[in-house]
């Protein structure tokens, strides 16, 4: 038997196994054998088909299971066991050549990891977003909470831009003006400010009533072509917003807060909250995205398809364990290639960063953490909180690794001069730093806890 090792590239080798039809006949005899002793044929008693026919039968694959047999031993003996490589992953197999009485050629490809220095962000200057939270942003989160605990009620006026409207909605023959059958969309319902609906039919039911009938031009897919279409319409409703007071501020947070006063201050203080996170999220990203222009390492296959394994799981997991009935998973694998790439690649720097830098996970660390986690929580202890997690490794697996990738993102942070700026300011400044066809992130008012609540209540 005969192997030899060919590098492909950085991080990527191929092992060649050759070996004789003698070399395989000891262990395809043996396999014969044991299959001998399994076969029920009838006419024949248990162990005793003659050898022949069990050739006959079972010989192609008793040979092909002692060639994967054959390459899986000798790809532990000359590379799993060997100081030489620092294999990634699982082996590939490239080629396999085997038959009964015939030669074994087989071509393992595998992949090492990167041997490679990490690129100094020295002279690196990034945007961090800050953004003052304004008084208008607090009344328009106040609005929109009174818009979620509304309730709709009819609407005898005429119609305006906030309203509700049921329609039907009957397509024309354009020339003659008739009802196309079977073009008829019934009990469509949406608001007048829907960002979504065309400004041609939001122009012609404004000031309409509920038994209006008219007709309208709407565009018709792409292009200048318009269609014809008579509107009924069946319903229309106004929002009722229940009055900005103290009783409503009861009722919406089950009496936690009391006041409007003390709405506005949690409201202003959530905006905060999520203007940090936002601007943390996207240093974060941005910080990242250099590491990883500045470091353009090779990355192992293998790194790659365990990311693009890890999707596909993700994808199953979102459809009660199975893949969407015509799921294309090679085409899925194919579009999802460049991101699998960079989450490798940015792996691989991690786990560099965390060697070089002698980060951990210690159990302080750990305390602290849950210690946070629990605050002013009287029904739960930090202790308790471990114990949790002692007793799920895989939850607890998962947790080291967050609080790991914040060390070494803290640590990249230090290695940085940091820019603050406000909204408009930070998106010139990401645009500028990044490819032409990225956007830069939109930085709007997120929602607030309290809208959340209000939403679920």
């Amino acid at each position: 038997m005969d192997t030899t090792v060919k590098q492909l590239s950085d991080v990527e080798y191929e092992l060649e196994i050759t070996a004789t039809a003698a070399d395989l006949a000891p262990d395809v005899k043996a396999g014969l054998k044991t299959q001998r002793g399994r076969a029920q044929l009838k006419g024949f008693r248990a162990g005793k088909v003659p050898m022949s026919l069990i050739r006959k039968m079972y010989g192609e694959a008793v040979t092909f299971e002692v060639a994967e047999q054959t390459i899986q031993r000798v790809y532990g003996e000359e590379i799993l066991e060997s100081d030489t490589y620092d294999v990634m992953g699982q082996p590939r197999l490239h080629q396999l050549n085997v038959a009964l009485d015939s030669d074994l050629k087989a071509v393992v490809r595998f992949s090492v990891r990167p041997v490679f220095e990490l690129a100094s962000l020295e002279g690196e200057t990034l945007p961090r977003l800050v953004q003052d939270t304004t008084d208008d942003e607090v009344e328009e989160q106040l609005e929109r909470i009174r818009r979620k605990q509304a309730e709709l009620a009819p609407l005898e006026e005429p119609l305006e831009d906030t309203d509700y409207v049921l329609i039907d909605l009957q397509k024309l023959d354009p020339g003659t003006g008739t009802p196309l059958i079977g073009d008829k969309e019934e009990g469509t319902s949406f608001f007048l400010d829907d960002e979504k609906l065309k400004d041609e039919l939001k122009e012609a039911l404004l000031g309409k009533q509920a038994g209006d009938v008219f007709r309208v031009q709407l565009p018709d897919g792409e292009g200048d072509l318009m269609a014809h279409y008579e509107v009924t319409v069946r319903e229309t409703k106004r929002l009722d917003l229940p009055e900005l007071d103290d009783e409503f501020v009861q009722e919406l947070t089950n009496e936690k807060l009391s006041t409007v006063d003390e709405l506005r201050d949690d409201v202003r203080g959530e905006i905060e909250k999520s203007w940090s996170r936002i601007g943390n999220e996207t240093f974060e990203s941005l910080l990242i995205e250099r590491v990883l222009k500045r470091n353009p390492i090779p990355v192992p296959e293998a790194a790659i398809q365990i990311y693009l394994d890890s999707f596909v799981e993700d994808v199953k997991r979102r459809n009660e364990g199975n893949l969407p009935d015509g799921f294309d998973e090679t085409s899925f694998r194919h579009s999802n290639r460049t991101e699998a790439e960079q989450q490798a690649r940015w792996m691989l720097i991690r786990d560099k960063i965390v060697e070089t830098e002698g980060l951990e996970v210690d159990d302080d660390a750990l305390d602290a953490h849950f210690a946070s986690q629990v605050g002013d929580d009287e029904q739960v202890t930090s202790e308790q909180l471990r114990q949790f997690y002692r007793s799920m490794p895989q939850l607890q697996e998962q947790l080291e690794h967050r609080l790991l990738s914040e060390r070494v993102l803290g640590w990249l942070e230090t290695q940085v001069a940091i820019e603050e700026l406000d909204k408009d300011a930070f998106r010139e400044r990401v645009e500028a730093l990044r490819a032409p066809e990225e956007p830069a992130p939109e930085a709007d008012a997120p929602e607030t806890s309290a809208e959340a609540e209000s939403t679920e209540s």
